[in-house]
């Protein structure tokens, strides 16, 4: 018996000992743009697609066993559209499952907190929409309608579960049911632009990239955190330092953002971002990429969710997405 409980205590420092925090992220550094994770101090990069297609935008599961993403699929000499598909994978990018097989462009995946759907931005409409799919049943369901004419981008889930939030035209930010029945507005157009909208990791403020432009020349750039009921805590004036494009939350105390430094053109060019550590109380800035090439679309997460799995959640759904 005594054997028993070392042996079961051994196992549990292996398993906590080799987890450790991780970010995923997509890079061009290898020519092509694939989907790599990192510790979250910078170290130990590995590559875990190798496909012709580009391949963008991760995002873990809740439980951190998997990692959804979106493929764009080379154009074929007769093909019309570009077609760009959401598939899941493996955290180590084994066992590749689409999940989106639709003309047009389906991106942004966003897991729900449970892990039972994945949220999208989609174009099949014939306009930018929200949609979210069962990962059981496959269906799917639009959340949103949009009359046309006007940019929608998918922000992401409230750790509740509760609400969906989403940018119209950039300078809006809405909160919707997650079933899309009531929209309510959040920020309202106040000549900004608004990115990365993110829930901290207890559901209870908000941090986003602020960005003020003069014909078509970015003058001003803050990362800004609210209340989750929308009231002002404070800001982080990144005017002349960072172009902040991306912004995640480590924890409650740190950031993690993706930036190109000041002062970024408008369109904005195939220029250099990297990925950095952000300490809110000091402001230290720590890069974690420092490579020639662009990287983006980073999502953290931490060792507790990949040392432990929650029961009857993911591990279930993944092996009925198997099924034929």
């Amino acid at each position: 018996m005594l054997y028993k409980l070392f042996f079961i205590i051994g196992l549990l420092m292996c398993v906590a000992t080799a987890a450790s925090s991780k970010i995923v992220f997509h890079s061009n550094m290898d020519g092509n743009y694939e989907i790599y994770v990192m510790d979250d101090d910078g170290t130990n990069v590995q590559r875990l697609t190798h496909h012709p297609d580009k391949d963008k935008l991760p995002r873990w599961s809740p439980d951190g066993k998997h990692i959804a993403f979106v493929k764009e699929k080379r154009w074929a000499p007769v093909q019309k559209t570009q077609q760009v598909d959401v598939f899941i994978m493996n955290q180590d990018g084994s066992q590749l499952q689409q999940i989106t097989d639709h003309p047009g462009l389906n991106i942004q995946p966003e897991w729900s907190p449970d892990g039972k759907y994945i949220a999208f931005l989609s174009s099949r409409s014939g306009a930018w929409d929200i949609y979210k799919i069962d990962l059981a049943t496959r269906e799917i369901t639009q959340l949103t309608e949009n009359p046309g004419g006007i940019t929608i981008s998918l922000q992401g889930w409230s750790p509740d579960g509760k609400h969906i939030a989403y940018t119209v035209s950039y300078n809006t930010v809405y909160l919707m049911d997650a079933d899309g029945r009531r929209h309510q507005l959040f920020l309202p157009r106040e000549g900004t632009e608004y990115f990365s909208f993110r829930w901290s990791p207890d559901g209870n403020e908000v941090v986003y990239s602020e960005a003020v432009y003069h014909e078509n020349n970015l003058i001003s750039n803050k990362l800004v955190f609210r209340t989750k009921s929308g009231r002002w805590i404070k800001e982080i004036d990144m005017t002349r330092k960072q172009f902040v494009h991306d912004v995640c939350w480590m924890q409650g105390k740190h950031l993690m953002i993706t930036s190109e430094k000041w002062p970024p053109p408008r369109p904005q060019p195939r220029h250099r971002t990297e990925i950095y550590h952000y300490t809110i109380a000091t402001g230290q800035m720590t890069n974690l990429t420092n490579l020639p090439s662009r990287e983006g679309g980073a999502d953290w997460i931490d060792d507790a969710a990949l040392t432990v799995l929650p029961t009857g959640t993911l591990s279930i759904l993944w092996g009925q997405l198997k099924k034929p």
